[in-house]
């Protein structure tokens, strides 16, 4: 009998070692599992999106089409580019693009995103090709009206009471002939004399031009013209219908036709018989 409660003892503790082993081994298993669980999800952070193969998720990468163009890329202090408009790119991803390099030809000096060439003033980021323009300025009536949107005509303040007629930025009182926009001062005028003062210096022509006399003012110089005191003679120039003993087309003859019941005027002419 005795034999026989100590024989159960042992067992008892053999099973009792055993279940310690298993609940040990087991609770090693699961703290194995969490460290490489947690070691994982640390070594798979990103969108795990790497189209163009630098190493880099699209979720940091600022540009994944490009293999060049990744987080501390080496990035050049400015670009070297005459594209125009010049275009400059952040090869690092850092948010800032490098500057254009001076090879631009035309600098925007005052930012305005219009360059010299087209900026009619490049040193006020408020002129420039298509800028808001008002035709009133608090400073117009003393002169110093300003074309603000670089279109060559200076705004007409509405507190001048000088007009401005023919619309060409010059008011009356300073353009020689306010109907006609083609007329101002500075205007651009033909070398030769053709009877209009465009420029408003009260000068016909450059007076140091070499130019045949041109006394009818039709294009057309004496050595030319069959009749250089009737505008509407010169060579080319259309005839009447009718003959009116006038060569108006200068090529030797009245081209008109006979009119007023002649016998020899044409058939097709019978109209104006």
């Amino acid at each position: 009998m005795t034999s026989t409660i100590g024989t159960a003892l042992l067992a008892a503790r053999f099973v009792v070692r055993a279940a310690r082993r298993r609940a040990t081994a087991t609770a090693v298993g699961t703290a194995l599992a969490l460290m490489l669980g947690l070691g994982g999800c640390a070594m798979s952070h990103g969108s795990g999106i790497d189209a163009d193969g630098d190493g880099f998720d699209a979720d940091v990468d600022c540009d994944d089409s490009d293999p060049s163009i990744y987080p501390g890329a080496p990035e050049p202090d400015y670009i070297d580019t005459c594209e125009h408009p010049p275009v400059a790119v952040d090869m690092d991803c850092d948010g800032i693009a490098p500057p254009i390099a001076s090879c631009n030809l035309f600098p925007d000096a005052d930012g305005d995103g219009f360059d010299a060439d087209v900026d009619c003033d490049d040193s006020d980021p408020n002129i420039y090709p298509g800028a808001p323009e008002h035709d009133q300025f608090p400073e117009c009536c003393d002169g110093t009206a300003i074309d603000m949107d670089c279109d060559g005509v200076v705004p007409i303040c509405a507190c001048n009471t000088v007009p401005d007629a023919d619309g060409d930025g010059y008011l009356a009182f300073d353009d020689c002939d306010d109907f006609d926009p083609a007329v101002h001062p500075g205007a651009v005028e033909p070398p030769c004399p053709d009877g209009v003062d465009q420029s408003c210096d009260g000068v016909d022509g450059d007076p140091a031009a070499l130019c045949e006399l041109d006394e009818d003012h039709d294009g057309y110089p004496a050595s030319v013209d069959c009749n250089d005191l009737d505008p509407l003679t010169y060579p080319g120039a259309p005839e009447g219908e009718c003959a009116d003993g006038v060569d108006q087309n200068c090529n030797g003859a009245d081209d008109g036709y006979i009119c007023n019941g002649m016998a020899d005027a044409p058939e097709h002419d019978s109209e104006h018989a």
